[in-house]
């Protein structure tokens, strides 16, 4: 038990736990928020809107994130991102209250306010993790978070399709209202070694911008932001034609199981990669982004022709745990090449441009839905896909030198 990384590092548990208590409260609102939407509306482009909403914010406001927690505590950061995230949930407490016609975008406003304190969120825990654990850990440590999400996210989307015909309304609002104000809580015990020298960062558009000098001097970097851009407008079809293939298969999809299922079979893909990768450091990691690449370009084909719900379930599965399987690739080369007073930046400079792409791609799918038949844009997502995955042999042996070298840094 001493060899598991969470069981050896008391920071690393508590940093673990908080964002697990968060994740468990957030996959039962996300299923909510997608059905009472999909419900409401029947259509796949206001069910976009929501995931829109969510999106934005890293477009505005991840670079300043980074560079606030380059400047300050993160740890400090992390509780009070997480404390106003539970205030920015109180307004769905009134959804009872409110008119049909304005649920939709009470739901699409507080997504938004709540994605503006979550940029500050994910960008602390990214400077977090490289902080209180040893660099040989550092892909055990990633594949753990995501091993946990997945099993939260798999229990959490399978007893939520059965809670959600039980409970209230406020009941999912204030489980996940508490499940931040707990993160707040047991983050404050994490200890971490603050350096008092980078008070002397100044916030202004030059300190803010060196993630972006930054990353445009390491060609592997740029390569892992142009593979994410892709795999992200990949994905875009996927979220949200979700609820109506997941109507195929029931009458009352969003009623009952039908779409929970789904979340679960993506659930315990990342989970099932999770957790090989807690107990494996990664090595070759080129491999690992060509054969995901792959696995996702045809998973994606599959998910929208099969009428049959094993074999779709199995397409949500594969395409779940090639993506999981890859991004650890890319986020331990990301924390090893980046020197820690940049981490933040850097980081958010990577999130940031990468995650541009999901609100675009999100909007041109829902637009794009009301005139081009599905099967042409999940054509076009796996074309993309794939288009990226041959770039991998653009870097030959570079991504594993990384992957298996202790340097901070490459050229």
């Amino acid at each position: 038990m001493k060899d598991i990384l969470i069981f050896r590092n008391n920071n690393y548990f508590r940093l673990w736990f908080a964002l697990s208590v968060s994740s468990l409260g957030d996959t039962l609102l996300s299923l909510w928020s997608i059905c009472l939407v999909y419900n409401y509306t029947k259509s796949s482009f206001f069910v976009s809107l929501v995931f829109l909403a969510g999106s934005i914010p890293d477009i505005l406001f991840r670079l300043i994130s980074g560079a606030f927690v380059d400047r300050y505590n993160p740890k400090k950061i992390l509780c009070l991102s997480g404390l106003f995230q539970s205030v920015a949930l109180l307004p769905l407490l009134l959804i009872p209250y409110t008119d049909k016609s304005f649920i939709l975008w009470v739901v699409v406003i507080v997504n938004f306010l709540q994605s503006i304190f979550n940029t500050f969120f994910s960008s602390s825990v990214s400077v977090l993790v490289p902080g209180i654990v040893d660099k040989e850990d550092l892909s055990k440590a990633n594949a753990m978070i995501g091993l946990t999400g997945s099993i939260l996210g798999f229990l959490g989307y399978g007893v939520s399709g059965i809670l959600l015909s039980f409970i209230s309304p406020t009941t999912i609002v204030i489980i996940d209202i508490v499940s931040f104000l707990v993160v707040s809580v047991i983050s404050y015990l994490i200890t971490y070694n603050y350096n008092s020298e980078n008070c002397r960062i100044d916030i202004n558009l030059k300190t803010i911008f060196e993630g972006v000098s930054f990353i445009r001097k390491q060609p592997l970097l740029k390569f892992f932001i142009v593979w994410a851009v892709l795999g992200n407008l990949t994905m875009a079809p996927v979220m949200v034609f979700l609820p109506s293939i997941a109507s195929r298969f029931s009458m009352n999809a969003l009623e009952g199981s039908p779409l929970s299922l789904f979340y679960m079979a993506i659930a315990a893909g990342s989970f099932v990669a999770s957790l090989f990768l807690s107990f494996c450091s990664v090595r070759n990691g080129r491999k690992i982004l060509f054969v995901s690449g792959t696995v996702i370009s045809i998973s994606i084909i599959v998910l929208e022709l099969s009428d049959i719900v094993i074999i779709t379930l199995l397409s949500c599965f594969s395409i779940s745990f090639s993506i999981t399987y890859s991004a650890v690739v890319l986020v331990t080369v990301f924390q090893t090449v980046t020197p820690k007073n940049l981490l933040g930046r850097v980081g958010s400079t990577f999130d940031m441009i990468a995650k541009t792409s999901f609100p675009l791609g999100y909007f041109l799918v829902g637009l794009a839905s009301t005139s081009v038949p599905v099967f042409y844009l999940f054509i076009i997502s796996s074309l993309l896909m794939l288009s990226s995955t041959l770039f991998v042999f653009v870097f030959d042996k570079s991504i594993n030198e990384v992957l298996n070298t202790k340097s901070a840094n490459i050229g």
